[in-house]
């Protein structure tokens, strides 16, 4: 069966579990989950088939033309749901419009964004964010502070305009902004390479802890963003011949993450992003990974 999903299906669907429950007279019990796909809508290819099917409260059948258009606009609607979303928190930070006041100058917004959360009925027990909320700390931030307001849940280090914050949203949504992203060094604007890698590396691994205990279903969007970045450099080892290049513009929007699963080993999910902020700053790639693929920046 389990060959037959994955091989009969178009796209495939990912996380369908089978589980046999024994103990009844006539003999076990299969429980299939089915996870919603955010790939949809998904074709029939088994035996060389090529149809469509939806389920109403007459029972399944096939779509037509009509039925297979809105299901595909349906579809292509989340991506840009998604994008608006994160679009109009930028704007929001740019704005100074934020949850906690945040000091001035460069920042890096970190969003985690599960795809369950623009669904219907996706809203978190705000008692359940309020004890997970307090392990969401704000990136680069050694003790916080909390608070519920109107969104959900913030922590925030400092008193005042605060370095970070960590917003969790009524949907699961994570927003984590950090503005203490720069260093100014003989007049040169630098960004930490090895430092904030870590900390951001350190503060996902711990939201998709808090997501996996609040029960969220993944498939999870990773979005990072930098803003107030232009003229930034890339502070590197002095084993490096080369200093790279000044950033060319203020907002630069990194590659988008897709986590199918929780990961084992977050900060290879995270090479991407980081290879693109080291290829805006004149650099092919993060040097702080190995030949492997593996974080190490101490090798």
């Amino acid at each position: 069966l389990e060959n037959i999903v994955r091989d009969g299906i178009a796209p495939r669907i990912t996380g369908v579990q089978m589980v046999p429950v024994s103990g009844f007279s006539q003999g076990p019990v299969l429980v299939v989950r089915i996870p919603k796909s955010w790939s949809s809508p998904h074709m029939v290819v088994l035996k060389n088939l090529s149809r469509f099917y939806t389920r109403n409260s007459a029972g399944k059948h096939q779509m037509d033309i009509v039925e297979i258009r809105a299901a595909f606009a349906l579809s292509e609607a989340l991506p840009e749901r998604i994008r608006r979303f994160r679009d109009e928190r930028l704007g929001k930070i740019i704005a100074e419009d934020t949850p906690i006041p945040l000091s001035p100058g460069a920042t890096l917004v970190l969003h985690i964004i599960p795809l369950n959360a623009f669904s219907v009925g996706s809203e978190l027990d705000m008692r359940a964010i309020g004890t997970y909320g307090t392990k969401l700390p704000p990136i680069g931030a050694g003790g916080w502070s909390h608070r519920f307001n109107v969104d959900g849940h913030v922590t925030f280090s400092g008193n005042g305009q605060s370095k970070s914050y960590c917003q969790v949203f009524r949907r699961g949504q994570i927003e984590a902004a950090y503005a203490d992203l720069v260093r100014v060094q003989n007049d040169t604007p630098f960004i930490a390479s090895v430092a904030y890698e870590k900390y951001v590396i350190e503060a996902a691994r711990q939201y998709l802890q808090v997501l996996k205990d609040l029960n969220v279903p993944y498939p999870f969007l990773v979005m990072m963003s930098l803003t107030g970045v232009r003229h930034c450099h890339m502070y590197v080892s002095p084993r490096f011949f080369e200093s790279g290049d000044p950033i060319d513009r203020d907002v630069i929007l990194l590659p988008d993450i897709l986590l199918d699963d929780y990961p084992q080993d977050v900060s290879c999910n995270l090479r991407p992003m980081f290879d693109a902020v080291w290829n805006a700053c004149g650099f092919e790639r993060s040097y702080n990974y190995d030949d492997n693929g593996n974080w190490n920046p101490n090798r």
